[in-house]
């Protein structure tokens, strides 16, 4: 828009400048596409990687307390409220669901790069499984294109992946 502001999710006309808005066609297709292919690749990694999920708990109860703090950072950043001031909306409910939506994105972003990150490291990866790997990575850092995430939850999927990937390491050696 003219004034910088990002368009609602449906037609709107911008209080502040005017300017009638709405996305085109190929961005909803996009945004269904990244609604319905993350896990479906998920899906797909974990058959063919066939991890050990028993694993996990005894991952956890045995990691470094510095594995904890990436966890407690990465669980932090997502835990933030997303910035709405830039976002033309028709009442404050629907500033509310945006925020909500975000925050959900998030969590998805951290959810599908964590168990693509385990099912890798504790499965037995082949080439196909490392194509549904790039791109569930790909998906994951593709969404804040296609919906409202903020990029700081991007980081914050990065600190749970380097977590989860550090105390397998840990666990394995």
């Amino acid at each position: 828009m003219s004034c910088g502001r990002w368009s609602g999710r449906h037609v709107r006309v911008c209080p502040y400048c005017g300017e009638q808005v709405w996305h085109p066609r190929w961005w909803r297709a996009g945004q269904w596409g990244m609604i319905l292919l993350p896990p479906a690749l998920l899906a797909g990694l974990a058959f063919l990687t066939r991890p050990d999920w028993g694993a996990f708990a005894r991952m956890a109860r045995t990691t470094h307390p510095a594995v904890g703090f990436l966890f407690a950072a990465g669980l932090g950043l997502l835990l933030l409220p997303v910035p709405d001031r830039d976002l033309v909306a028709s009442s404050r409910s629907e500033l509310c669901r945006w925020q909500v939506r975000a925050m959900i994105g998030g969590w998805l972003m951290a959810g599908y790069a964590g168990a693509g990150t385990f099912c890798v490291r504790c499965g037995h990866p082949g080439g196909w499984a490392c194509l549904l790997a790039v791109g569930i990575g790909l998906c994951v850092a593709s969404a804040p294109f296609f919906f409202r995430i903020p990029w700081r939850s991007l980081v914050a999927v990065a600190l749970l992946v380097a977590m989860i990937a550090e105390s397998i390491r840990e666990y394995a050696g």
